[in-house]
């Protein structure tokens, strides 16, 4: 049986999961679930793992993430951070090359991270004839980790989400996104509400009919800016079926990863700040009354782009 250490950078799921879900409750239950399936799945390989290690500002993440892991086995680690900053990658690296050089037996290492400032440590281990597995989520992991670490050798997290939590997700985007908003109050009484939500006038759920129905999607796209369009159709054809003038960023980019499989998360973020740029979108931090503020997309209806399709 071999011996394995497993490194898990937990503020990357929690993110992932606050980003792509809109903060969904108990988000901590379903980052443990995650971290639960994944260590079974890893361990049916013949290995032990024999550290595990779990890195976040877990005071500022609350949760009870820490109780949770530390009866799981993981071991937490508690790093300083900021709102805005991944505080576990320098750390976690730095204990990933401890354990290397302190503990010869340990040949099998599994980095639950996808950021791209992994990539040292990786080739490093490598060079020492360590064999390495990196788990992430395919929308967020970084293509050049990926290239770098080699698709064998990439567990994707999405895969470790049981159906029944998955459609508990679905159902929370759905309550917040696609539910009528009535005389401006929320009808969803099972998020943190701050109380009434009084949205602006071209934030409200459109007539049916006021936009043109999109032109249907072409399956081959050769061209960046047949790219383009394409990305236009889509946020024209979400708009249509979900009713909002104002989409929300995370459920808008699920429809738009429907139908560009072929494609990296990153560029798909890429394609979207390019229409920002050049006009066609805006995207803008909306505080409709949740625990967060939400990114909107805002459609130029006046821009050529838009009337050329």
């Amino acid at each position: 049986m071999g011996l394995a250490g497993i490194f898990i950078d937990y503020e990357n799921i929690h993110y992932y999961l606050n980003s792509e879900y809109q903060n969904p409750p108990e988000i901590g239950n379903y980052a443990q679930i995650i971290l639960r399936s994944l260590r079974e799945f890893y361990e049916e390989d013949n290995l032990s793992a024999i550290v595990m290690n779990a890195y976040a500002d877990f005071e500022r993440l609350g949760s009870g993430a820490m109780s949770t892991l530390y009866l799981m086995g993981i071991l937490t680690k508690n790093v300083l951070g900021t709102e805005h900053k991944n505080a576990a990658d320098m750390q976690m690296c730095i204990d990933i090359l401890e354990t290397m050089y302190s503990r010869k037996d340990i040949n099998h290492y599994l980095i639950v991270a996808g950021d791209r400032d992994y990539i040292p440590v990786v080739q490093h281990l490598r060079r020492q004839g360590k064999i390495i597995k990196v788990a992430a989520f395919r929308k967020s992991v970084s293509g050049d980790l990926l290239e770098i670490i080699g698709k064998e050798n990439f567990i994707e997290l999405e895969q470790h989400i049981p159906e029944e939590s998955m459609e508990s997700l679905n159902e929370h985007l759905d309550e917040l996104f696609r539910n009528p908003v009535e005389n401006g109050i929320s009808k969803n009484i099972n998020l943190k509400i701050k109380g009434r939500i009084n949205l602006p006038e071209d934030s409200k759920r459109i007539v049916p009919n006021q936009s043109p129905s999109p032109k249907k999607i072409e399956p081959v796209v050769s061209s960046l800016e047949e790219m383009h369009h394409k990305f236009l159709r889509l946020i024209l054809e979400y708009i249509d079926t979900s009713n909002y003038a104002e989409p929300g960023m995370g459920p808008l980019l699920r429809h738009i990863t429907d139908y560009t499989h072929e494609l990296p998360n990153w560029e798909r973020k890429h394609i979207l700040e390019t229409l920002r740029q050049k006009g066609v979108i805006n995207i803008v931090q909306k505080d409709l009354g949740y625990e967060f503020p939400i990114s909107v997309v805002q459609l130029n209806r006046d821009h050529p782009m838009y009337f050329e399709i």
